[in-house]
């Protein structure tokens, strides 16, 4: 499962000497690309369906090493589908990546399957971004996930008919890994064991069901290794289609996932509402966008309930978040529970899961300058939070220490002051769920700690989404006075002297003229939607309608809202194009029949 370590030894030991080097870069502000410091595996070349079939080998150029595997057939996967079974493959997943971590040279890609042509830069953020920067015990697995800028993906292509089914954005331009890192013993290896990663490589946001599947498969890795991620693959291309609002039962590994798929990708689910014809069962039912259950919200958070209510505004408000963390799956699922927060609202800042050094992006992000609009990065680096110290927003979840830490002090640290009364009701219930379960881990009764755990975080879920549906009210309530009034038939004119087909055509000209001219939302006028709020208020419980104006207004002028305009629009328009498809029949009818 997600975050689970299993430990039948003593050693404790860095997974990246290299990943060391690098830092010592980093904080003499030396973070080069100095040659030799990692060794890449050359990815295989391969186009989406045809060039799949005829797997080769293409020399890249590497940009941090001039050398390449001696054994290129490690590159080769070890899975040729069909035209047809790739592309039902790819609409759930872009492939399944092996990666291994070199003593001298670092992490690395071992081989993909199907064979994908991800370029050098692109395989070497991926193996950086699968691993986690320590791990203790001599047998342990640990489970995260990762979003990746990818040149990729913003040229995969996926068909009309799936596009159109999903409604999702599927061209953001990133990868999603989910990723499982294994270390066991190994008598052959310098160090007395191997550290190796299987990462499932997809374009959708869905880490409740990755991360079940990808903590079904690693047990089956460590014991059958590339047998099971050809029986993986091909029980994935056999899945159904992917539609948006399913609820399927996928076969996978000899078990059954029964998932749901969310409506569109900015839909909360919610378990009392989940299509699955029984009371929710987190063992039996995934909701397939839902964060990761092995780690509940508020034992992520714990160290600030709180001051969860200010997190939240400083996401909606798009103000950068970084968020430290003692382990990538930490860090992973506390990034994903905070997005899942804000939802239905649209999420048009970047996040990272879980964000190394190693990535491109490294100091695009993490320069003198004032962070990104929207930006939360997750990491357990503390070199990082050193780059990042003048953030204004930092929230630190590593345990309380009696010794000093690298990394920042435990809690969150923040300029912002909050718009929005907290429920101090239910943050009550959170302490005291939180304190239940201090207590029943105690007296062993950890099952029942963990429900109640779960429980509560549900509640903190409905919590937020309920606040976020209460924000698009004022806005909700504005836009439906921007709707056009829909054209009578009875305005349209039929003059005596014409004949029916001339008054039809003259009929059906001024009725697309009008149509072109009046059916459509009217421009929207922050003006006006400033008065309708103070003439008509706001759901929400803010401290002073000073206050209520203010955050509006900051609100008005982040990318969310116009990802959310763009969306309510083109929802209208297409409400309005199906509103106008049979008023033209209707006149036409009329037309001829007078």
């Amino acid at each position: 499962m997600s975050g689970t370590t299993l430990e039948n030894g003593p050693p404790s030991s860095s997974t990246s000497s290299f990943s060391t080097l690098k830092q010592e870069e980093v904080s003499s502000n030396l973070v080069s690309s100095s040659p030799n410091l990692v060794e890449m595996t050359a990815p295989t070349e391969s186009s989406d369906t045809s060039r799949h079939e005829a797997v080769t080998n293409k020399r890249a150029s590497l940009n941090r090493s001039n050398t390449l595997p001696k054994d290129m057939s490690k590159a080769e996967s070890v899975v040729v589908l069909n035209r047809d079974k790739l592309q039902q493959f790819r609409q759930w997943m872009l492939c399944i990546v092996v990666a291994y971590f070199d003593v001298d040279y670092g992490p690395k890609v071992e081989s993909i399957h199907p064979a994908v042509e991800l370029n050098p830069q692109e395989c070497e953020n991926i193996a950086f971004s699968a691993f986690p920067d320590t791990s203790h015990g001599a047998t342990s697995i640990h489970i995260h996930s990762f979003r990746i800028r990818s040149d990729y993906a913003r040229r995969l292509s996926i068909p009309d008919d799936v596009e159109e089914t999903l409604k999702y954005k599927q061209d953001d331009g990133f990868l999603y890994g989910y990723s499982a890192f294994l270390q066991q013993k190994d008598k052959t290896s310098k160090r007395g064991y191997s550290q190796r990663s299987i990462i499932f490589l997809t374009r959708h946001q869905f880490p409740a069901l990755f991360s079940a599947a990808i903590a079904t498969a690693i047990p089956m890795f460590q014991k059958h290794g590339n047998e099971m991620l050809e029986t993986a693959i091909h029980g994935i291309s056999s899945w159904p289609a992917l539609q948006a609002g399913a609820t399927l039962e996928l076969g996978f590994l000899g078990s059954i996932l029964h998932v749901e798929i969310p409506k569109s990708i900015d839909q909360q689910q919610l378990t009392e509402t989940a299509s699955f014809g029984e009371a929710f069962d987190p063992h039996l039912h995934i909701l397939a966008s839902h964060p990761p259950l092995e780690y509940a919200a508020v034992e992520i958070f714990q160290a600030i309930l709180p001051s969860l209510w200010s997190l939240w505004e400083c996401i909606v408000l798009a103000e950068p978040i970084f968020l430290y963390a003692p382990s990538p799956a930490i860090a992973s699922a506390a990034i994903w529970w905070l997005r899942d927060w804000v939802r239905p609202l649209p999420m048009a800042g970047d996040f990272r899961p879980y964000f190394t050094i190693h990535d491109p992006d490294h100091k695009r992000f993490m320069n003198k300058n004032a962070p990104m609009a929207g930006i939360m990065i997750g990491t357990t680096n503390p070199f990082l939070y050193e780059e990042c110290k003048h953030w204004p927003h930092i929230v630190s979840l590593t345990p309380s220490k009696t010794t000093p830490s690298p990394g920042p002090t435990p809690g969150f640290k923040t300029t912002h002051r909050r718009y929005i009364s907290k429920d101090r009701v239910l943050l009550k219930q959170l302490e005291t769920a939180m304190h239940k379960a201090a207590t029943n881990s105690t007296s062993r009764t950890g099952s029942s700690s963990s429900h109640e755990r779960l429980s509560v975080s549900n509640l903190l879920r409905q919590h937020f989404a309920a606040r976020a549906r209460a924000l698009l009210v004022p806005l909700n309530r504005y836009l439906t006075t921007l709707m056009p009034i829909q054209p009578s038939a009875s305005t349209l004119s039929i003059t005596g002297n014409s004949s029916p087909a001339s008054t039809f055509q003259a009929n059906a000209q001024r009725q697309r003229a009008r149509a072109e001219s009046t059916e459509r939302l009217a421009p929207f006028s922050t003006v006006d939607m400033m008065a309708s709020l103070e003439k008509n208020g706001s759901p929400l419980p803010f401290k002073s309608s000073s206050r209520r104006r203010e955050f509006y207004q900051r609100w008005l002028r982040t990318p969310a809202f116009g990802a959310w305009l763009v969306r309510e629009e083109e929802v209208v328009n297409r409400v309005l194009a199906e509103r106008r498809e049979p008023a033209s029949s209707a006149n036409a009818t009329s037309s001829l029949t007078n």
